[in-house]
């Protein structure tokens, strides 16, 4: 249990970009938290919008010194965006907020509870807001108290949570370290296997601290990605682990890593298809799924079974079955997401 009274203990980065529309809800979701030891960092990346108009306009009626607004000249993309907004702060705790998110009031508060002298990283749950305004609550599949190798095991399985905004992140673990620069997915996800393999312990907690919210036209799901726009960030990933964490009984997780980049690119290609798409989508998403279906070895799905069952039977059902794969995963992300081609 920790009570730090310094304020700026924690440092809020929110990188936005042309988020003129939700901004402020994101920026009172921080103001609002019962914790109050906190900094906010906003780093407009270049929008095209009226994003840091937005924010101006706000802070000038509704001054607060705790709020601090980069408005950088050009676009250079999420990760470097987040990288500037951590040298631009100071908190010996890092959260990254989206600017089209909010955090639930006592977000800091129960991540900031969740510490101990050997925790350097603290993951929580969220809930996912579909595009039909329903709600749906998740957490990670692994809830407990974990050494920084076991922790790495998990996030590389899918056990734990990928996302930046989930958690809080002792600063000391980007010493020498940032999100990969040019990385254009999975970003976050392979930092935050980075940071756990440097973390001493990390703390994962059900309560839920985010809402994240799903459109259509999110870069999650707006897109046709392909194999080439995960290469920065694999390979970030690959040059930052020891061998000790990609070898013997974590080679398992690794491949099944490996296997779920393919994959989830993969689907993401999918549930941008659609009988009325233009034909050059349909065609590119069709390169896609092959190249990742080609992707995927046999050796990655099994030990991807040793990781992740569920993870290794959908590679399988993907690799070997796909248009079957198809119709169900569109099914799921229908019914899961309200996301629809």
């Amino acid at each position: 249990m920790r009570n730090d009274n310094d304020l700026g203990a924690i440092s809020v980065v929110m990188p936005a970009f042309n988020a003129e529309a939700t901004i402020l809800r994101a920026i009172r979701s921080v103001q609002n938290q019962t914790f109050a030891n906190w900094t906010l960092t906003i780093v407009d990346d270049g929008s095209t919008d009226a994003t840091s108009e937005t924010v101006r306009t706000y802070l000038s009626a509704n001054p607060d010194v705790r709020v601090r607004l980069d408005t950088l000249p050009a676009n250079v993309g999420v990760a470097e965006a987040r990288n500037i907004g951590i040298a631009s702060s100071s908190g010996e705790w890092l959260v990254f907020c989206d600017a089209d998110d909010e955090m639930y009031e006592s977000h800091l508060a129960n991540l900031m509870s969740a510490l101990s002298d050997d925790v350097d990283m603290v993951v929580c749950g969220r809930t996912v807001v579909l595009p039909d305004g329903s709600e749906q609550d998740k957490h990670s599949l692994a809830v407990g108290n974990f050494s920084g190798a076991e922790a790495t095991r998990l996030s590389m399985s899918d056990r734990l949570s990928p996302f930046p905004w989930d958690r809080l992140v002792r600063r000391s673990l980007f010493s020498n370290l940032g999100y990969p620069k040019g990385a254009i997915r999975f970003e976050d996800m392979m930092t935050n296997i980075v940071l756990c393999s440097k973390s001493r312990r990390v703390v994962s907690i059900a309560e839920r601290g985010i809402r994240y919210f799903v459109t259509g036209g999110s870069i999650t799901w707006g897109n046709v990605y392909s194999l080439a726009d995960t290469q920065v960030a694999w390979d970030y990933m690959m040059s930052h682990l020891p061998e000790s964490l990609t070898t013997g009984r974590y080679r398992a997780s690794l491949g099944c890593a490996r296997t779920i980049v393919a994959l989830l690119i993969g689907q993401t290609a999918l549930v941008r298809d659609a009988p009325s798409a233009p034909e050059e989508r349909r065609l590119l998403v069709k390169q896609t799924v092959a190249e990742c279906r080609a992707h995927i070895r046999a050796v990655d799905i099994f030990h991807s079974f040793g990781a992740n069952p569920t993870i290794a039977s959908a590679a399988l059902l993907f690799k070997t079955v796909p248009c079957l794969y198809a119709r169900l995963y569109r099914r799921y992300v229908a019914s899961s997401y309200a996301v629809e081609g």
